[in-house]
């Protein structure tokens, strides 16, 4: 397992390895690098996952900005990996949280809306 001290060194090696190596030995190298690093439980990708779905877990809707910091930082990830798909994948997870941050903006705002409605009902009587 990697720790996060020593992330940027391997990162060089595997970097360094991938231009000396052909193509099909750079994906598997690649592949290796990004399952160590979302493996590792101190990672920043695992950390923002973790962070993000606490925030989701408390009705935050500072939420969606972890998982789309999250997504984005998935996103470079496996493109590095070549894993197309799951960097296809993420992209659909960045729509969605967009859509799930304007979702809950609204509902935020009718609900608060809804409060005052009733507030003020409730002085008048």
């Amino acid at each position: 397992l990697i720790s996060p001290g020593e992330v940027p060194h391997k990162f060089k090696n595997y970097i360094s390895h991938i231009n000396q190596s052909h193509k099909s030995k750079a994906g598997h190298c690649a592949k290796h690098y990004v399952a160590n690093v979302c493996n590792e439980p101190r990672s920043p990708a695992v950390q923002l996952l973790l962070t993000a779905q606490y925030l989701s877990a408390q009705k935050k809707l500072d939420c969606w900005g972890a998982w789309l910091i999250a997504n984005i930082c998935n996103i470079v990830l496996c493109a590095m990996a070549g894993l197309a798909l799951m960097t296809l994948v993420y992209m659909a997870y960045i729509i969605l949280a967009f859509m799930g941050y304007f979702t809950w903006r609204n509902q935020m705002r009718r609900d608060d809306l809804h409060e005052e409605k009733l507030k003020t009902q409730n002085d008048e009587q």
